[in-house]
């Protein structure tokens, strides 16, 4: 909710009244659905690949020792379409509770009257049942996939590269972050440079970690091809750019590009209260505490190219891995 600070009464009455018990009847539900099942009807562009990305990233991990991972949590059409009212309440009574909930003000306002706001909206309201954590063995799995699907709405072929990294919170993961910048983000990057500009083989591309995740994240290289271009000529392209990634490739120019664009990119993504909500809650959520929020840039400071070059080594490893090739819809 973004409000006046005057009306922070009312933001915080309307979510009190969302958490205490939200109008779920089956009518609601059904148009909820079908606005859902609609909008990812029309999905264009990049949004188009995004159902065959979300089920190559479930295939990353077994459904029966990693089940929160191991399916798309996005939902596929035929599962969505068939969801209840039922299913629906239930969700809600389990899970949108306030016992897992984190409620986070940002802007300008008063701390105290805002705590005697929240004790009052809040305080009466059932904690709810405690519901367990997710758990994940990260090593479900220990050869290379392949996942073949097709995006009715693409209007070009897609390829994907998805590796398994720990979760939110590991040590790793700022060195991973600034690998994936390395790899994939801006006109500098190796995969726009090789991908788009050298072989002309794509037209947009993409490379980091995918997913705030506590138990098991993931770590992904994606191009769309340019006209006329396969999905296994990209996939093979990409193949190519993790072993580059693997040697000695890598540059101290690379670490510090990729250090300056994850520290301007910080740095402009906090200027609105709802984006520097959005960093408290990250902080407390996967790093530990609120006040990493001012201390995060010192991890990243920290990485060395050795670092860098480390976690390529270590994550991008073919073994395990899962290959994605997209097929432009038929109608394409």
């Amino acid at each position: 909710e973004t409000m006046p600070p005057e009306r922070l009464n009312l933001a915080l009455w309307l979510e009190a009244e969302r958490l205490r018990g939200l109008k779920l009847d089956d009518s609601v539900v059904a148009l909820a659905r079908d606005a859902e099942l609609e909008a990812r009807g029309g999905a264009s562009g990049d949004d188009a690949f995004a159902d065959p990305i979300f089920t190559a990233i479930a295939a990353l991990y077994d459904s029966a020792t990693c089940f929160p991972y191991g399916h798309s949590g996005r939902g596929s059409r035929a599962s969505l379409g068939s969801l209840t009212g039922d299913e629906v309440r239930e969700f809600f009574r389990r899970h949108y509770v306030p016992r897992n909930a984190r409620l986070v003000v940002a802007g300008n306002f008063d701390p105290t009257e805002a705590r005697r706001l929240v004790t009052a909206y809040y305080g009466e309201i059932p904690p709810g049942e405690p519901v367990p954590p997710p758990a994940c063995q990260a090593g479900t799995t220990s050869h290379p996939r392949r996942v073949a699907l097709s995006a009715d709405r693409a209007t070009v072929a897609g390829a994907g590269l998805f590796f398994r990294i720990p979760g939110q919170g590991h040590a790793d993961l700022p060195a991973l972050d600034l690998l994936g910048i390395a790899l994939g983000k801006g006109r500098g990057a190796r995969l726009s440079q090789v991908l788009r500009d050298s072989a002309r083989a794509a037209v947009a591309v993409e490379a980091g970690p995918l997913a705030n995740r506590r138990e098991a994240g993931v770590f992904g290289l994606f191009a769309a091809g340019a006209p006329g271009v396969s999905a296994d000529s990209l996939a093979t392209l990409l193949l190519a750019q993790a072993e580059w990634a693997r040697g000695p490739g890598l540059t101290q120019a690379d670490l510090d590009r990729a250090r300056a664009i994850e520290r301007a990119t910080t740095v402009s993504g906090r200027q609105r209260p709802e984006e520097l909500a959005e960093a408290l809650q990250h902080a407390a959520a996967f790093q530990g505490g609120v006040e990493t929020v001012n201390t995060g840039h010192t991890r990243y400071d920290a990485v060395t190219l050795d670092d860098l070059r480390r976690v390529a080594r270590q994550y991008l490893q073919p073994a395990g891995a899962v290959t994605l090739v997209v097929a432009p819809g038929a109608g394409s």
